[in-house]
This record gives C-alpha cells, structure tokens and sequence, in this order.
C-alpha cells in the first residue's frame, strides 16, 4: 500500500479482502468539524440568539415554544457561476456560493419545541414518544394497514398528502408523506407490521442519543466525525416523514429542528460543512431531503445549493471526489457514492441546481473503475478486484446516474452477482454499509429478486437483530454493530442502527425512478 493511500481517511467506507483500509485513512486524517462563520457572525448569532431568548414574542410564551436561532449569513452579489466542467485543484474556503438566485437571507430561526421531559439531548432518556407512537391505528393487525385504498383513493401519485401528514413539497418524496402512506407502501411492497414497529423503536432510541446542542456522535472509534453523525442521523426520521415544521403527527418535529440547526451552523462560506468528502456528503443528503420535504427557502435553500455547489466544484478530472474536498478526485466508489446520493437528492428537488456536466464526468468515471462487458462490477480504485459492497454502491449510482433498470445487461449481472456472493439473511456475515446499498439496489430493480431472493429474508434478519430490551433502555430499540470490518468499529451502534433503520424505510424514502419493464428511465436528466 502507498503512503499516498495509507494516508488517506474517508469516514465511512465499505473495505474486504487485504484491500486499501479506509479505516486506518480515517483515523488518520479526519478533520475537525468546520466552524459556522467568522468571529463577526458568531457574535451576531449569539447576540441574536441571547435577545431571542430575553425577549420570547408573545406567542413563543404562550405556546411554550422556544426559538432556536440558526445563522444564516449574508453574501455578496454572487458572481457568474464558474464553468464546472473545468475544476481548480484547490477549493477556496471563502468562496462564496455559485448558483443561488435568491437575494440574500438574515438570520432566521427554527421553533423547536424543547418542554420537558422531551428535551433535546435530554441525558435521562425520557421520551415522551412511544414506541408505537408512529404507527396508524389497528397495526397491530396486519391487514389493517391495507384498510382504505393503498393510495387514499387516487392512485399512487396521491401518496403523500394523507391524514395526519405532511404536504410533501416535491413530487419526489412523496411517499414519505403520511403514516398511512408509509405503511401501506411499507405492506404492499414487502415490509410488515413487524418492520415498522422496528422503524419506530429505533427511532426512539435515535432521538434519545441526541446531544443537548443538537447533533449526534458516533459511539464508536470514530468520535470526531460528528458532521457525518448528525446527517446519518437525520435521515431516518426524515425519511419517516419528520420534518422541523409543525404539523399533526410529526412527534419528532424538535429532534429534526435541533439537528437541521446544528448542522447548519457547521456549514463554512464556502459551503462545505466539513472538508472530508463523507462527512460533507453525508450532510448534503439531509439538508437536501429536508429541503425537498419541506421547501422551506428561507431556512435551507441557500445551504443545501452551497452544497450542493461545492461537490460539483470539488469533482476532479476524472470524475470522482477525493477524500479531502480540496484535493483532486480520488478513485474510491465508497467516496463517489455520497456525493452521488447528494447530487441525485438535490435533483429531487425542484428548486436546486445541479450541472449537468457533473453527472456526464461522474458516469465517465464509473466506466472507467467498472469490470466486465456490462461494467457490472467494481472495486476500490479498479476492475481488478471487485467486491459485492463495493458493487452495491457502483449499481445504486448507475441507477442514480444512468437510470440503469432491471432490464440493463449491467444491473443484471450486477445483481447476479450479489445474490450469489453476499445474499441477504446470512447473519454470519453482517454487513450493515453493504446491506444499506445491496438493499436500496434489490428494491430497485423489484421483481422475483426483491419480492423472494431479497427482501423477506434482509427484513427479517434486521427485525430479529434488533436489542428489545425495555429493562436497558441504552441499547432497546437499536442494532449491535458488527466487530470486524470498518463500518461499525468506526461509527459504533448509532451508525449501525441509523443504517438498519433506513433500510427498513426503503419501501417509501425512495420511490422507484420508472416503471419496472421500461429499462430505466432516468430523472436526473428529464427533470
């Protein structure tokens, strides 16, 4: 191994075999989290916050909501965006962003609700929040999930506006919209009254590993990465339809607020919320799917396109991200893979921008580290030595990227692939980051595969995984982290089970790009 390569330190990486350890990486060359703004906005944000908290508006006191003040700074006239298709070597940290077209934005504020005993990060674990308090009535009866139409009456596209829901801002996220929506989704593509209790015990046992100033660390190795932690985290709840606005039956509504706030605060001028390409991947993703749940423009427009904005500058000429942002592009899919989920969530949303030259330069590079005739394959930085983890995250951005379907020679054997070298329910082989995309692929391509191969026995072996243990309330509700491999030593029982959970949601966080038969149909491209 090079010391080029020794050196290097992804956050969360999927490593098998005698390959290049991203864990040894990581540890080595992990940065600290950025600061939110030069010392100036600090003090602002603080004075801001301290008068907020002096001076409650009258309804703040009458409702007992407390303001959480996020910084949102000012920027100047942004100048013409910089033609990405031909990439500096070295990212500017006061780089303002590129393709925002709204004018400026002061200092706004999420309401987070923090009254006793469901204080953020409170230390006792008290919860308000049942464990069955994000199922529908009658889930204790399997069938109840299917009373009134899978769709509330009018088709699929209708999904997302139910009872007790929120009105999903992009079309994309639809299926996240209501309780009823997802566990009708959940039932009617292969999850079970069982999967979504799993869902919404782990999520309490999520919330109560909050931290008081609203992110989340990883309990494993890997305690620094807390940018990283706090997006990881994020994403099940929202992707359980949690947002930071209010609205009947979003009981997580202060947890998602906390964290979209810390988070924001973490973000530099230049748009990175951490220099490490995972990290800064990893957050995208959430600020992108609260955006396109939410639309909320005043709150998180301007952070998710600045974002958004500093993946597509740091893509290097071959198409892929390095480990550190500001360095040239690097040949790891692991690293690829985050930046690629960023972009296509983004591209979920109507209001983001994402340049098209980008998504061209990062399928060139998928062509070029992929193996065989149908380019199904892939590994750490060739096509030498393919693994199954690595082949999960390189088909899930093919389906991303080139809206690769079930019918494309690749995705087929692709997924032969994996279903003969790490099918799913093998316990001896838990594998958490690999299941994460493995799964996502399999729901995506449907059929036999998913309906028989895959998804009963990966449900069923995480459903039974999870610790139900009420007497220790530390580990009820979560999954035990694998010890070898890189994954859950790193990122420890929060990543693990931040991972198990959006697994078992993958029948409503994402919904199927096209229609099963067409081939793939991309809408990266016809958005």
């Amino acid at each position: 191994m090079s010391k080029r390569e020794a050196d290097k330190a992804p956050v969360i990486q999927l490593i098998r075999g005698a390959e290049p350890s991203a864990g040894e990486r990581f540890l080595h060359r992990i940065l600290p989290a950025g600061v939110a703004s030069a010392g100036l906005h600090l003090l602002l944000a603080g004075g801001v916050g301290l008068y907020a908290w002096l001076n409650p508006t009258p309804e703040a006191k009458a409702s007992g909501i407390q303001e959480v003040a996020v910084a949102v700074e000012q920027r100047p006239d942004a100048p013409e965006p910089e033609d990405l298709t031909t990439l500096n070597d070295k990212l500017d940290d006061t780089a303002p962003p590129t393709s925002i077209d709204d004018a400026p934005l002061d200092t706004k504020t999420i309401q987070a609700k923090l009254n006793e005993p469901d204080a953020v990060g409170n230390p006792d674990g008290k919860l308000d929040t049942k464990v069955d308090s994000l199922l529908n009535a009658g889930a204790d009866n399997p069938n109840a999930l299917m009373q009134g139409a899978i769709t509330d009456g009018a088709g699929i596209g209708a999904i997302g506006t139910g009872q007790n829901g929120l009105a999903i801002a992009n079309d994309s996220f639809r299926g996240r919209g209501s309780q009823v929506s997802r566990d009708n989704l959940a039932v009617a593509t292969g999850g079970s009254t069982a999967s979504q209790q799993a869902v919404a015990r782990g999520l309490t046992w999520l919330a109560k590993q909050q931290k008081p100033d609203g992110g989340w660390t990883f309990d494993g190795s890997n305690k620094e990465s807390r940018v990283a932690a706090t997006g990881l985290a994020l994403l099940p709840f929202l992707a359980a339809g949690q947002t930071h606005k209010p609205f009947k039956g979003n009981d997580y509504q202060k947890t998602v607020a906390a964290g979209l706030a810390w988070l924001i605060k973490q973000q530099k001028t230049n748009g990175s919320f951490a220099n490490n390409a995972y990290q800064h991947g990893i957050a995208t993703v959430a600020i992108c799917e609260a955006f396109g749940m939410t639309s909320d423009k005043a709150l998180l427009l301007r952070p998710a396109q600045a974002a958004v904005d500093y993946i597509q500058r740091a893509q290097g000429p071959g198409g892929s991200w390095g480990y550190n942002l500001d360095n040239p592009g690097d040949w790891c899919i692991s690293i690829a893979g985050w930046q690629i989920q960023a972009l296509h969530s983004a591209k979920m949303c109507k209001d983001l921008k994402v340049n098209p030259a980008v998504i061209t330069k990062a399928m060139k590079f998928l062509d070029t580290i992929a193996s065989g005739s149908s380019k199904s394959k892939y590994g750490y930085d060739n096509a030498k030595s393919p693994t199954p983890g690595r082949t999960a995250i390189g088909l899930l951005c093919r389906y991303y990227l080139n809206g690769w379907g079930s019918n494309n020679p690749g995705m087929k054997d692709g997924v032969a692939y994996l279903l003969k070298d790490h099918p799913a329910g093998e316990s001896a082989k838990f594998d958490m980051y690999y299941y994460y995309y493995a799964t996502q692929v399999m729901h995506f391509y449907e059929g036999e595969v998913w309906k028989v191969e895959w998804n009963p026995k990966m449900r069923d072996l995480l459903t039974g995984k999870q610790r139900k243990e009420a007497a220790r309330p530390e580990v009820d509700g979560s999954w035990d982290a694998e010890r070898d491999g890189h994954f859950g030593p790193q990122a420890g029982r929060l990543g693990t089970t931040c991972l198990a959970l959006l697994t078992l949601e993958v029948y409503y966080r994402h919904l199927p790009l096209y229609n099963r038969g067409t081939g793939g149909k991309t809408d990266l491209e016809g958005k």
